[in-house]
């Protein structure tokens, strides 16, 4: 699917509102995802890159 197409886009919110199994997957999915963005894992990222730039 292409970035940026405003009818793909329209075609995958139609998707997740007709859908709400499909839904509360990717809902989960997210959630789950948001733990890899935690403070400490950004300040052990930021240290990695600060370490190769010295």
């Amino acid at each position: 699917m292409p970035i940026g197409n405003p009818k793909n886009w329209a075609n995958a919110m139609e998707m997740l509102i007709l859908n709400p199994e499909k839904r509360n997957l990717l809902a989960e999915a997210a959630y789950k995802k948001a733990f890899d963005y935690t403070w400490d894992k950004y300040g052990e990222k930021l240290k990695e890159v600060l370490t190769e730039l010295v």
